[in-house]
């Protein structure tokens, strides 16, 4: 599948120095567009230190480029250099804290274009114990498909989408059937979501099951993540945090009500403050601020405390409301009410 990123790595490899840091949640496809632009290079290789305990340990004995690509060799690893800088791919770096520090002396070094992905952004290790590699990496955001990439997914060429653009951009009539058309698949990426796997499964299958499992699978990852890579004392408030949302948008306030988070009174940004930062930085969710006044720049008019919260994500958000709820966006059922949505497992699936 087409993804915009794509281009940018193609400009980065024509000006490259620093190294490349794909930030984003995970099952956002980052591994796949990584592998997917190796191909652009002669020679590649590609590790994953979650996968690799081994791997680990040699970025944790040194820091000299040298010694990495030395001890890399040791363990079967081999760069071939004759024909040109080879692509080095280091997936899962946000496992390995030194791994990511040791970006700065192999983006000096040079013999390899250097590529890396990092999952949960802004769920780091404290720089105090690792020299950060900044000044020496280019970080590139990535998160779930737009809705202009599920289309070219759906086989919507992108000379169309192009001119969609233009027509929404000059403020043109679009024409009805063509308004129809897109309308409908509005409405599927609001179920299916713009998480690669769900996307892929529903282009292969067309079966809204086959999607609800890939679902499934993704929240239950995301909530292996909060319990693995967050402080203990919260980890189940980032879980209640999450399970949140869909009820707090479907209520009637107009801003993310902290009380309403496990349904306990008296809590509040000093009780879930942290989790709700937690879910932000890593790349799960939108906080959307309302403004002091609309005036620019909006950045200095927002209040900080009256926000409403949204998955990044609308097929994770539409499997939490339920099959009910997905049903009726599909069908485009506008008299549904989601204010009483069922659970994820229950009822029947979008038809």
């Amino acid at each position: 599948m087409d993804r915009k990123v794509h281009d940018t790595l193609l400009k980065w490899k024509s000006s490259s120095g620093r190294a490349l840091v794909l930030e984003g949640p995970r099952q956002t496809g980052k591994t796949f567009i990584m592998k997917e632009f190796s191909k652009s290079y002669h020679y590649s290789v590609y590790i994953d230190l979650e996968e690799n305990e081994e791997l680990k340990t040699v970025f944790e004995q040194t820091n000299d480029a040298s010694e990495i690509y030395e001890k890399l060799s040791y363990n079967g690893i081999r760069f071939d250099t004759s024909s040109g800088d080879p692509l080095f791919i280091i997936d899962g770096i946000q496992s390995c804290p030194r791994a990511f520090s040791a970006l700065k002396p192999l983006a000096v070094d040079g013999r390899c274009d250097i590529i890396a992905s990092v999952s949960l952004p802004g769920v780091e290790p404290s720089e105090e114990d690792f020299p950060s590699p900044m000044g020496y990496v280019q970080m590139v955001e990535m998160g779930p498909m737009d809705f202009e990439e599920f289309l070219w997914a759906m086989g919507i060429g992108k000379e169309l989408t192009a001119k969609i653009r233009r027509w929404i951009d000059t403020g043109s009539e679009i024409d009805v059937s063509i308004g129809s058309a897109l309308t409908r698949y509005f409405r599927k990426f609001m179920t299916v979501g713009g998480m690669p796997a769900a996307v892929q499964k529903y282009v292969d299958t067309k079966d809204y099951n086959e999607v609800w499992d890939v679902l499934a699978s993704i929240c239950n990852i995301i909530e292996k993540d909060a319990l693995r890579y967050s402080d203990k004392k919260d980890r189940l408030k980032i879980l209640a945090c999450l399970e949140s949302i869909p009820s707090q948008l479907a209520g009637e306030n107009k801003t993310f009500v902290y009380k309403d988070v496990g349904k306990q009174a008296g809590t509040g940004r000093r009780e879930c403050g942290s989790s709700l930062d937690w879910l932000h930085r890593a790349g799960l969710i939108n906080l959307c601020y309302n403004l002091r006044d609309p005036c620019e720049p909006l950045s200095q008019m927002e209040r900080t405390d009256s926000f409403k919260v949204y998955l990044k994500d609308p097929g994770i958000l539409t499997y939490m409301l339920g099959r009910e709820t997905a049903s009726a966006i599909e069908s485009g059922n506008t008299r549904y009410s989601i204010c009483h949505f069922s659970h994820p497992a229950s009822s029947t699936s979008p038809a």
